[in-house]
């Protein structure tokens, strides 16, 4: 869970540090009842993983919103939940459907899934989604005015894909081969590339399609 704490060094800073919740044995995932024993005035949200990376299990995110929920009340705070359902979004939703993880619990602030762990994305790409537009603070939207109009971004950085290496590598890949046939049969009156294979046509009219390996 994520919380703040005033620098020793610059008073009046805040700070953001991240309190790990510790497993029972032969426990894989959160539970639920022991985070409530570390949310203080200071928490800022309480994380919870839908979908271990490591076993594949989903924490409990609807008892914990039933004890947040309890402790706030007690307590005063509006303590939320961030769901980090970048491994199971894709998948609670669908298989189980009554699975109450999401919005439907009124704790439930924001979520985040990633979307290139199951396929037909460009790679990298996910999202994270709030509730509603107030619960995403303004001053960590970055406004600018672009053509007359405001334009509000909000971005983070997290995991780097490896697709800014993989497009010139397979770029270099195919120029090499196309250069290589070049050599072989001639000037070619058009090359052209689609998905990982070559097209070419010689000028005698002579088609030849060429798979282009980017680890060769």
């Amino acid at each position: 869970m994520w919380y703040r704490s005033v620098g020793k060094n610059l008073q009046g800073t805040l700070r953001e540090k991240l309190k790990k919740v510790k497993l029972k044995e032969g426990y894989n995932v959160m539970f639920p009842a022991k985070a409530m024993e570390m949310v203080d005035e200071n928490t800022i949200c309480v994380v919870v993983i839908l979908s271990s990376t490591l076993t594949g299990e989903f924490e409990d995110v609807k008892l914990l919103n039933e004890l947040l929920t309890k402790k706030n009340k007690e307590t005063g705070w509006d303590t939320p939940i961030h769901v980090d359902a970048a491994s199971g979004g894709f998948i609670a939703p669908f298989l189980w459907p009554n699975l109450e993880w999401n919005f439907r619990l009124p704790l439930v602030k924001s979520i985040n899934v990633s979307g290139h762990k199951y396929g037909l994305v460009y790679a990298g790409v996910g999202g994270l989604i709030w509730r509603s537009k107030d619960d995403l603070p303004d001053e960590l939207v970055f406004h600018i005015n672009y053509l007359g109009s405001d334009q509000p971004t909000f971005t983070l950085n997290f995991s780097k894909g490896s697709y800014q290496i993989i497009d010139p590598k397979f770029y270099f890949s195919t120029i090499k081969k196309a250069s290589r046939l070049m050599n072989k049969f001639g000037s070619w009156l058009r090359i052209s590339c689609h998905a990982n294979t070559i097209y070419g046509i010689s000028e005698f009219g002579t088609v030849y399609t060429i798979y282009v390996d980017i680890f060769e």
